[in-house]
């Protein structure tokens, strides 16, 4: 089941090409600028490339020169990679270039790769039997990680990371032979996600205090050790591009708005609210649970993990992570992130936050249940990964109100089967084949004891609940102007 289900992952990974002619989301063409602007200029000024590959919001300005706005760790993966592929192909000719995506598919999706099968077989080797791989199932194909792990954003990178880190630390420790070297990969890891997402500082944190447990000094030292090189190489780049090894890019933002926004509270995060605690959940637009309700197992998760005795320091780790995060990232008062799939900033908590589910899948009731959800949450991802997944902040309940309006419109993501002629709606056949084996196998192996008509009844209710979604959704506000400037947009 686990090969199938990363056979799976990495089949859709390379299958959609996640860049959206006649243009690219600023985040990601920030990135692409920089690393461009670095290799082929040796500048990371994004002067010339703006010229080229196209103007856009996501940039920072310093003494006359523009650069990327963007915390640089998926900028300097970036730039190894596109380094070596310069010496197999001309610079890009556009910002949807095939280059640009072998550059995704080489870091966020081939690290989001390693960090789901790390994942996985974490999961395996801990008394839960195959709820673990219905939880890595869900996890893959039912969450916004889905998207993001397909996309030159820095989300799921810092997850993979992140996780990947924590992965090393439990490793060092359960092995006498190398463990230091897994301390300083883990230090080098957790350092490269906090550069490459500056939110991500507090769960770094955590993780040394993690390897400090227990008065670990030997071991929090290796860790430090590991992270200096990539703090360095963020302290070189600063100075180069903003004057300073102190001044972050955030200081500089070129838009007006975000400049406004970086100015308030610490750099840009200002008291927690309630109100977006909330809306991260359950806003129509944005909600996590909305969009993957079985995010609602990870609360009793985290309780029955603890009560379980097992590991409880990374029961404790794991929760403080995730709640601080969301307590912090609260204060944020762009916390909706823009055109963007889900919560996008809680992407990076993905894993730690999944770690509590299989502790609540104990009885039977509740795996049926969970099934259930799993197949909700892999239906609406699909169809939000399948068509415009840039959804605006007013665009209420998405999947009926801009998913499935694109695709009944005859507009998919660009993939593959499009490149090879294959019409719009049709070329979705392959990836949701593979999509429906993967849950299939999941979802019939969470619990054995039940008969074959029981797993079906649990898939079909999940599409069922998803077609009610679709049935039930109420009007979209200011639809009409919303579609317009979307075909426009989408006939270039």
């Amino acid at each position: 089941m686990k090969r199938v289900l990363l056979a799976v992952f990495a089949f859709t990974a390379i299958y959609f090409t996640e860049l959206f002619p006649p243009a690219n989301n600023p985040n990601e063409l920030s990135r692409f600028e920089a690393v461009v602007a670095f290799v082929d200029d040796g500048t990371f000024a994004i002067d010339a490339p703006l010229k080229k590959y196209g103007d856009h919001e996501d940039k920072a300005v310093y003494v006359g020169h523009t650069y990327s706005n963007k915390a640089p760790g998926l900028i300097f993966a970036g730039v190894a990679v596109y380094r070596l592929l310069r010496f197999f192909a001309p610079p890009p000719a556009d910002s949807w270039a095939p280059l640009f995506v072998l550059m995704r598919l080489l870091t966020v999706s081939l690290v989001s790769f390693l960090a789901l099968a790390r994942f996985s077989k974490r999961l395996a080797r801990d008394p839960f039997g195959d709820p673990a791989g219905a939880v890595t199932m869900a996890v893959a194909l039912g969450t916004p990680h889905l998207f993001y792990a397909r996309s030159f954003f820095s989300h799921a990178w810092t997850a993979a990371l992140l996780f990947l880190a924590w992965d090393a630390v439990v490793s060092a420790e359960e092995k006498t032979n190398g463990a230091g070297g897994r301390m300083l990969l883990a230090g080098l890891l957790a350092s490269l996600a906090g550069i490459s997402e500056y939110t991500a500082a507090p769960v770094v944190a955590l993780l040394a205090l993690r390897v400090l447990w227990g008065w670990r000094l030997r071991a929090f030292a290796s860790f430090c050790a590991g992270a200096v090189p990539f703090l360095v190489l963020l302290l070189l780049y600063n100075a180069a591009c903003f004057g300073s090894p102190w001044s972050l890019s955030s200081a500089h933002e070129g838009a007006p708005q975000y400049a406004a926004a970086a100015s308030r509270g610490l750099f840009g995060v200002g008291p927690p609210s309630l109100h977006v605690m909330w809306a991260f959940f359950f806003d129509p637009s944005r909600g996590l649970v909305l969009f993957s309700p079985i995010w609602i197992w990870a609360v009793p998760g985290f309780v029955a993990w603890w009560q379980s005795g097992k590991s409880r320091r990374d029961c404790v780790f794991a929760a403080t992570a995730v709640v601080l995060s969301i307590i912090v990232l609260s204060g944020y008062e762009q916390w909706g992130g823009g055109f963007c799939l889900g919560p996008r900033y809680l992407v990076p908590l993905t894993f730690f936050a999944a770690l509590g589910i299989p502790f609540a899948l104990g009885p039977r009731a509740s795996k049926r249940l969970f099934a259930m959800a799993a197949a909700f949450s892999v239906a609406q991802l699909f169809l939000l990964t399948s068509s415009w997944p840039y959804i605006a902040w007013n665009q209420i309940w998405p999947v009926a109100n801009v998913a499935w309006w694109t695709i009944t419109h005859n507009w998919v993501a660009p993939n593959l089967g499009r490149f090879l002629g294959i019409p719009p709606v049709w070329s979705l056949l392959p990836p949701a084949a593979a999509t429906a084996a993967a849950l299939w196998v999941s979802v019939r192996r969470l619990s054995p004891a039940d008969s074959a008509w029981r797993t079906a009844a649990a898939v079909g209710a999940g599409f069922m609940a998803l077609a009610l979604v679709i049935e039930l959704a109420p009007p979209l506000p200011g639809g009409g102007a919303w579609r317009d400037w979307l075909i426009h947009f989408l006939k270039g």
